[in-house]
């Protein structure tokens, strides 16, 4: 249908609303490795209609938090946010990570995990707890910046 990345999940974001009377539009995000949206016109009853159905990848997902989780405190992940939670996200890396011009670019878009690898790096020389907070600051961040290329 024209979108990119997990090309399933849209689907049965566009089914849900018509089982579940949800209300229009629908919208449903997905954070898992990398970040997505799904938009459904819950008034057209088939996906290929114009305008019935946008799904994109917004940005980073757990996985930035996860990889530098486990490289510098060996855990697996953030159990509970309680890295993240206790820190600060650093305004100026947040700031220089919007900054890719991915953000500027209109969906249909497609992003791979390690597209975001890089955010390692950048956060690697502060507090893990000031690393982890910056990075969900980063992903919250896209995940805004998505939902406002959404009709």
């Amino acid at each position: 249908m024209g979108g990119e990345g997990a090309p399933l999940a849209p689907f049965f974001h566009f089914a849900l609303p018509q089982h579940a009377a949800l209300p229009d539009p629908a919208v449903f995000l997905n954070i898992g490795g990398v970040a997505n949206i799904s938009w459904v016109d819950t008034r057209k009853t088939c996906p290929k209609e114009p305008g019935a159905l946008l799904a994109f990848n917004v940005g980073p997902g757990n996985s930035v938090i996860d990889d530098f989780v486990r490289v510098y405190t060996g855990q697996k992940f953030d159990e509970g946010g309680k890295l993240a939670s206790g820190g600060q996200a650093s305004p100026e890396i947040v700031a220089e990570f919007l900054e890719i011009p991915v953000f500027a670019q209109r969906p249909q878009k497609s992003l791979d995990r390690d597209e975001f690898s890089y955010l390692s790096g950048l956060v690697g020389n502060i507090e893990p707890k000031d690393a982890c907070a910056t990075l969900t600051e980063c992903v919250v961040r896209s995940i805004t910046v998505g939902c406002a290329l959404v009709p």
